[in-house]
C-alpha cells in the first residue's frame, strides 16, 4: 500500500529546515530495537535488485549510509567537477560493499569510529553521499546495526506490525511524477505472463481470444482499466 499523509501544523522542510529537522527526529524512527515493532529489516530479492554496469544493486538504495545526526542534503550543481563525484560514488560503494559483506554481523561502532574505519574526515562522507543523490534528500539518523531499517513511525509501526518505509516529502512535483508514474505502469509480471500465454496456447488449453483479453487486462495501464471494465470509449 503507497499513501501520502499530510500533518497538520508540520513545518515546511524548505522554509524552516532546523525545526524540521527536530520535528522529523521526534516522529520517524530506524532504532533496530523497539519494542512492538517487527518486520522493518529489508532483506534483498529479485524484486529489488537491478544489474547495472557496476554490477547488482538495489534499487532502494539500501543499505542506508550511516549519520550521527538527521540531516538535509542537496546534490552538486551541474558545473561540479566530475573527478571528485566519481571519487565520492566510489567511497559510498565501498562503504556499502563493507555493510552487505557484514550485515549479519555489522559492529556497534560510534560514528567516529565508522570514519576512522574508511578514512574519511565527516565532510569527505558527506559528499560522498550528494555525489549520489539527484534531488534534497533527508538523511535520517542511524548508526551501522541500523542500515537496514526501512524508517517507520514508531506508533503507527507497533499497531501496523508490518514493514513501512517512512520518507519525509521535500520534492512535491517528484512525489506527483511519482505516484503518476505508479498508477500508469505496466506490471513487472507481463513477461512472464506472456510466456504462460505461449504455453497454453501451445498445449491447446484455451482459446487464443480469452488468453489474448487476461494478457492485455494484465498489461493495461492503471488509467485505462476503469474504461475497459465499463466499455467506455477512449475516444
Amino acid at each position: 500500500m503507497h499513501m501520502m499523509v499530510w500533518l497538520e501544523d508540520a513545518p515546511k522542510l524548505d522554509i524552516d529546515p532546523e525545526r524540521s529537522i527536530e520535528w522529523i527526529d521526534g516522529l520517524i524512527s530506524c532504532d533496530i530495537e523497539v519494542e512492538g515493532v517487527i518486520h522493518q529489516q529489508h532483506k534483498h530479492t529479485k524484486s529489488c535488485q537491478r544489474k547495472t554496469k557496476d554490477g547488482i544493486v538495489c534499487r532502494f538504495n539500501i543499505p542506508y549510509p550511516p549519520m550521527q545526526e538527521t540531516c538535509i542534503l542537496t546534490p552538486f550543481a551541474k558545473d561540479y567537477p566530475r573527478s571528485k563525484k566519481k571519487r565520492g560514488k566510489e567511497v559510498l560503494s565501498t562503504i556499502k560493499e563493507y555493510l552487505e559483506v557484514h550485515k549479519k554481523d555489522l559492529p556497534d561502532w560510534s560514528f567516529e569510529a565508522f570514519l576512522h574505519h574508511f578514512k574519511l574526515h565527516e565532510k569527505e562522507y558527506i559528499e560522498a553521499i550528494r555525489s549520489t543523490i539527484k534531488r534534497p534528500t533527508v538523511v535520517l539518523r542511524r548508526n551501522l546495526k541500523s542500515c537496514f531499517t526501512n524508517a517507520y513511525i514508531p506508533s503507527l509501526a507497533k499497531v501496523w506490525r508490518s514493514n513501512m518505509d517512512v520518507q519525509p516529502i521535500i520534492d512535491p512535483f517528484g512525489v506527483a511524477r511519482y505516484i503518476a508514474s505508479y498508477m500508469t505502469k505496466a506490471s513487472g509480471g507481463i513477461s512472464k505472463l506472456m510466456k504462460e500465454t505461449s504455453d497454453q496456447i501451445k498445449g491447446g488449453n484455451l482459446s487464443v481470444k480469452s488468453i489474448t483479453q487476461t494478457t492485455c487486462w494484465y498489461n493495461l495501464k492503471g488509467s485505462y482499466k476503469p474504461y475497459f471494465v465499463f466499455s467506455l470509449r477512449t475516444r
